[in-house]
């Protein structure tokens, strides 16, 4: 099995943690509409999307779901390396109608490859054709979509490069959703801002951005939100963290009626029938998910339920009056801040190893406890009472420990 197969090679790993918790705030993006259709483009190339799509298709082939990943870059596909299998016939090949020996070709059974991976299936980029672009604005690609919608419960597209060619922006036009994969310190600003741009004038709609390679500090696994490369084999290599399974690993049936995310995580809220109450569950400690055929129970106690008195309840949300605070934080925390207040979050960069960002938070002693948990790596700039909050705040601390 190829090293890139980080979720199949180790799937007790912080990193497919991750990768779990993005599958599954991706299955709940769509407010319970399934999504079928799923293309993972970038802004150039290397920056990790082949990666991306290969780890996320695994996660969701756990879930015993059928599930195929299509090579959509005809000029450069790597989908055939990473899971080992023929190059075509592909994409190109049934797009065209013309197989590597200039026959006839209309068989897309014949494109659709197994892995090594249990229901999940592989359909290469194929030959390299003269006009991709072409391809991809032609009937035969919706035609082909519709056709895999029957035989596949998910099927996720490896697209091209979105600033070098057009081929996924075209493609975006046709799917559920697009990710957009960046490289930390290297994607250019610009560059992402013409993506989403180019992506939402042809209509496609975007899920948001995977920040990738975010450097990892081997003594704090919090501080990364996703790594590949040398920096999380190495990651991986000193810090050999388990997952203990609770509930003895058994299943938990819940019927789920919310999201929320408290403290860097995401948490499922749902109506728990054998405990005839409402409990809360967080999503990247989640190995498996299956949807069953059962109607949803507990909805007379979520009509009575406040989410936002729940969350703050349950898992210590801040409280406190909601204000626009500017915050100046180390570039080795973006995927905390991302985590924390969202993917559509602005980061400015300031300098070479520092961003700002302004955030609409409620202000508290469990948010200024927040910002003093993190250290020196983040600082209030203002508004100036919130600065003299956290001063005052310092201060009493400092009080009680002379």
């Amino acid at each position: 099995m190829k090293k890139e197969l980080l979720v199949n090679n180790d799937p007790k790993s912080p990193i497919s943690e991750i990768f779990r918790s993005l599958r599954t705030n991706i299955q709940f993006m769509n407010s319970g509409k399934e999504l079928k259709t799923v293309l993972v483009t970038s802004t150039v190339q290397g920056e990790g999307k082949s990666l991306v799509v290969a780890n996320l298709a695994i996660t969701f082939a756990q879930m015993e779901k059928k599930i195929l990943v299509v090579d959509a870059d005809m000029r450069r596909g790597r989908q055939h390396e990473i899971f080992n299998v023929s190059s075509r016939p592909g994409l190109s090949n049934y797009l065209s109608g013309i197989d590597e020996n200039s026959n006839n070709f209309s068989d897309i059974e014949k494109c659709i490859q197994s892995t090594e991976v249990e229901n999940l299936f592989v359909m290469s980029a194929g030959d390299i054709p003269p006009n991709p672009s072409e391809l991809v604005m032609g009937e035969r690609m919706q035609e082909l979509i519709d056709k895999l919608k029957d035989k596949f419960d998910t099927i996720i597209f490896d697209g091209t490069p979105s600033i070098l060619v057009t081929d996924a922006i075209i493609l975006s036009r046709i799917v559920d959703t697009t990710i957009i994969v960046a490289t930390h310190r290297e994607t250019k600003m610009d560059n992402l801002k013409k993506v989403k741009n180019d992506i939402e004038n042809v209509g496609g709609k975007i899920a948001g951005v995977i920040l990738n390679r975010v450097p990892i500090s081997t003594k704090k696994y919090e501080s990364s939100y996703y790594s590949s490369g040398e920096d999380s084999r190495k990651f991986l290599e000193d810090v050999k963290k388990e997952m203990e399974l609770r509930h003895n690993g058994a299943w938990y049936h819940i019927s789920p009626w919310g999201l929320s995310w408290d403290d860097e995580n995401y948490y499922l809220v749902g109506y728990d029938s054998e405990a005839e109450q409402i409990k809360h569950y967080r999503v990247d400690k989640m190995l498996h998910i299956r949807m069953s055929n059962e109607s949803r129970e507990g909805k007379e106690y979520f009509k009575k339920l406040d989410m936002a008195d729940y969350a703050k309840k349950s898992f210590g949300m801040f409280g406190g009056k909601e204000r626009t605070v500017k915050l100046l934080v180390k570039n080795n925390l973006a995927g905390v801040i991302i985590d924390r207040f969202g993917k559509d979050v602005m980061m400015i960069p300031a300098d070479n190893e520092h961003f700002t960002v302004s955030v609409d938070i409620h202000v508290s002693k469990q948010f200024l406890g927040w910002v003093f948990s993190l250290g020196e790596n983040i600082k209030i700039l203002g508004p100036d009472d919130v600065v003299e909050m956290m001063k005052g705040e310092i201060g009493r601390l400092v009080g009680q420990y002379k």
